[in-house]
């Protein structure tokens, strides 16, 4: 009897201890690596808030981890945390000044908190590590156009874009953007010519047409004022601002009856939808 009841002894703590390393098993810590590949499938099913703290544990597990630097900023950035993924971009940038994307995305961080001059520095360095961008999925140059559209430096801006135009030449925006800046310098005729060259690239975009029209109708060049307009209300009918322009144009066409035809259908829209 005694011999049995020492077996289940020795059989119970045989048993424990099997437990014992199959929980110290369990409870091993994972590897920075690890921790950054479930971050990552976190932050590909657009959890960012569960992907961070992983981010974390990967860093703190490997400090230098730049790869989980870079991730943790880039999910910092897209829930608009700038503060955060500013600090994780510039120790990317510390641990390899190379990285041209980490610049980019720092200066769109700069940019959104209206830290602009830090912003241009960073496309600035960009550029100077890139300058053919072609193959990078974004462009520093359109940034930095931008930028110095948003701070009033429109010839800077006219200059970036022309670089971003030169490696992509069938860009749309860009030439729009251009234009954009070439209308607020006072260049009217340079701002026709990229507004008409983004047209014939995107002939459904609305807004070129119209800033087009609005350049014609400073020139006084009603006619083509009026045929842009009437190209947007034929792009968006419901437009308020579209019906309001040709009105204008209409009016200082001498079109009396066209512009209250206009003024009519703005009142009517601005009773359906104030």
């Amino acid at each position: 009897m005694s011999g049995k009841i020492i077996l289940t002894a020795l059989i119970l703590i045989g048993a424990c201890f099997q437990l014992n390393i199959s929980v110290k098993a369990q409870t091993k810590p994972l590897t920075a690596e690890e921790y950054f590949k479930r971050a990552e499938e976190l932050y590909k099913k657009e959890n960012v808030k569960g992907a961070i703290p992983l981010y974390t544990r990967a860093i703190n597990a490997k400090p230098n981890y730049i790869d989980a630097y870079f991730s943790r900023a880039m999910a910092y950035f897209s829930i608009v945390d700038c503060k955060n993924a500013i600090s994780d971009l510039t120790k990317v940038i510390e641990l390899n000044p190379k990285v041209e994307k980490a610049y980019y995305t720092r200066a769109k961080c700069y940019f959104l908190i209206g830290q602009v001059e830090l912003s241009r520095q960073d496309l600035n360095k960009m550029i100077e590590l890139r300058p053919d961008s072609s193959d990078l999925g974004f462009d520093p140059y359109f940034a930095l156009g931008e930028v110095n559209f948003q701070t009033g430096a429109f010839d800077q801006a006219v200059n970036a874009l022309t670089k971003g135009i030169e490696i992509h030449p069938n860009q749309a925006n860009y030439y729009s953007d251009r234009a954009d800046a070439y209308r607020k310098s006072g260049n009217d005729d340079a701002a026709i010519k990229d507004y008409t060259k983004a047209i014939s690239l995107d002939p459904k975009d609305e807004f070129t047409f119209y800033y087009r029209g609005m350049t014609y109708l400073l020139k006084k060049d009603y006619q083509s004022a009026i045929s842009d307009f009437s190209q947007c209300i034929q792009l968006r009918p419901t437009s308020k601002s579209n019906y309001k322009a040709r009105a204008e144009a209409y009016l200082a066409a001498a079109d009396i009856a066209k512009a209250e035809a206009d003024e009519q259908r703005l009142a009517e829209l601005n009773k359906t939808n104030p």
